[in-house]
Formats: C-alpha cells, structure tokens, sequence
C-alpha cells in the first residue's frame, strides 16, 4: 500500500508542475530549469514505482526507503503549491500595469522569491539523495522477480521496470482513438524501416495515457513488436540522456556509468533485426539535427518498427517527420461527464 501511497503523491505534484512549467514568473525567478529537473524525476521514479508496487515494500530496507521518499514527496508537493501561489500572484499583478509590476516587486516581495528558490534548491537535493538511494531497493525487486519468471510475460519485451502502467477500466472514451493508432502503427503496406507517428494535443489532455493504451495493449501491439521502449523526454532533447535511457532498459536494472560508444552498441545488439515499437512521451524539441542524431541509433531495427511521439507541438511532429499526425479530440460531453463524476 505504501508505493500507492507514494505514487498517488507524486502523480499529483505532475499534475501541478505541467501548467506550472509555462509560466512567466518561473523564469523571472530563474527556477525553470530546476523544476524541470524534478519534474523528469519524479515521472521516471513513479513509473519505475508503478512497476515494483508492494511486492518489496514488505521488505523492511524498502518500506524505510518509501517513507523517506513520502515525506521528501510531501515537501515537493508543499514547496510547488508555494510557486503556483506565487505565480499566480503575478498574473494578477501583471493585470494591473507598469505600477503594479513596481509594488510587486518591493524588497519584501523579492526576499520572499529568494527564500522560495532557496527552499526548492534544498528540496530538489533531498529529492535527488533519496532517488540515489534506490539501489537497495532495486536490489530486492530484481530477487523477487527472478524467483517469478512468469511475472517476465515476453522475454523479449524490454526490461518492465521501465514500462508504463494504466488502469484501463478507468479510462473513458479513448476506444475508438486507441484502435486508429494502433492500425497505423500495424501497418505493413510500406517499406519503411522506422516510421514515426505523432499523438498531437494540449498540455493535460490526454495524450500520455492514450500512448499508454496503446503500449500495453495485449491482443495487437504486445503479439506485433519484438521489442517495447518507453522514454520520457521532456522539454530537453538531450541525445546522450536519451540513449542512456534506452541502454537503461537493456541493463537489468543496474547499468552503472558507461560512455557513449559502449551504450550504443549494447543498444543496436539489443534492436538489430527485430520490430520495435518506441514511444517518445512528450517531446518538445524542433531541431531536426537533433532529431537525426538520435534516430542513427535506432535505424538497426527491422523493416515495420515504429515510433510513437506525443507532442503540444504540431510543428514537433512534422520536424521528427512524421507519416501520420494524429490531433487528440476532446472527450464527447457524456464521457466528460462520466470522467467528472
């Protein structure tokens, strides 16, 4: 109960950090880079959480681990709500004009952002320490898995510690859209080797966890691809970070620090010859040279692989050259309704 417990903590402080992200007051204070931080870490650690569960929290070296990581995950959620406060703050002063904007910023104001930036430095170290310490952790995850090989499903479906978990009885009208994406990604018509397709919507919507229905999907994409790959990437494209990941998911769990060249061949040992779906959650980046040096490393996979990207950004979509656009709706008034009660 206590993974619950810390990934329901966390999936809110997401929750929260997403709008935050995009306001104006984050970069006046100079914190958008360090909120982005903890955001890429608390999706990457409630994902690998979603995965582990309780199983091991019954052990008593990580249930100690989850409580410290639940009082560090409270410290989060409080110093977050202290900026989205204060943001919103300045939309309204902002409101009022030039004069506005002076009273806004008195000292008084200005000790307040430099203690508040202070606060998320030290919560983002705490943070950071309590990540680090998951080794033990990981250590008896990793037991109890291998004393279940049944729990492995598809040995060729990539480490699942780094695979996303949806309840899908609670989601609602997003059937329909789940079937289109996956006859695109499906498809065999074509000689493509890797094609892309891109789920395109607005911050909040959806887009992550239909990729997510898609992805675990047992009766099509599970039986089609060879291999699954799940990354999140966020607003930095950073190649070298992205294959680190990649070579993650290959590494049992304990990859240690290795250079660039040595990842990439355990990666294209891993892909070569076989069909592999990758789905790249919310991508930001619009260079297309970026672009290109992180496709080199995934062009050894078979004819039929695909890429599955979801972007805010059409302009994202067309730069990673996708075949199919796919523009999330709304959800229909009734299953909005549904969803708000």
């Amino acid at each position: 109960m206590e993974a619950a417990v810390v990934s329901g903590i966390l999936k809110v402080v997401d929750s929260k950090l997403a709008p935050l992200l995009i306001k104006e007051y984050i970069s006046i204070v100079g914190v958008r880079k360090h909120l982005e931080e903890l955001n890429d870490q608390i999706r990457e650690i409630n994902c690998w959480l979603e995965r582990v569960g309780d199983e091991v929290a019954r052990n008593d070296p990580a249930l100690n681990w989850l409580k410290k990581l639940k009082d560090i995950a409270y410290g989060v959620d409080d110093i977050v709500d202290e900026f989205q406060l204060e943001a919103e703050r300045h939309d309204a002063h902002d409101v009022g004009g030039v004069v506005s904007n002076y009273l806004y910023a008195k000292p008084k104001s200005l000790i307040l952002q430099c203690k508040a930036t202070n606060k998320l430095k030290a919560v983002k170290k705490r943070f950071d320490e309590i990540v680090k310490q998951r080794t033990e952790f990981s250590t008896i995850a990793n037991s109890l898995l291998a004393s279940h090989p049944a729990r492995d499903m598809n040995h060729n479906t990539v480490n699942m510690m780094s695979l996303p978990t949806v309840d899908v009885a609670s989601v609602l009208g997003r059937d329909r859209e789940k079937n289109q994406i996956i006859s695109k990604l499906v498809e065999t018509n074509d000689q493509q080797r890797i094609k892309t397709i891109s789920i395109i919507g607005l911050g909040g919507s959806g887009k992550t966890t239909l990729a997510q229905l898609v992805f675990n999907d047992c009766s099509i994409i599970e039986k089609h691809f060879e291999v699954r790959l799940w990354v999140h990437v966020s607003q930095e494209f950073d190649v070298e970070k992205l294959v680190k990941k990649l070579f993650e998911a290959f590494a049992d769990n304990n990859p240690g620090q290795h250079a660039l060249p040595y990842m990439s061949k355990t990666i294209s040992d891993k892909l070569i010859g076989k069909r592999f779906l990758l789905v790249l959650d919310d991508v930001w980046t619009e260079s297309q040279i970026l672009w290109e040096q992180f496709i080199v490393y995934l062009k050894v996979g078979a004819y039929g692989s695909r890429i599955l990207l979801t972007t805010r950004s059409r302009k994202v979509a067309e730069v990673e050259g996708s075949a199919y656009q796919f523009d999330l709706p709304f959800l229909s008034p009734n299953d909005s309704w549904k969803l708000f009660q």
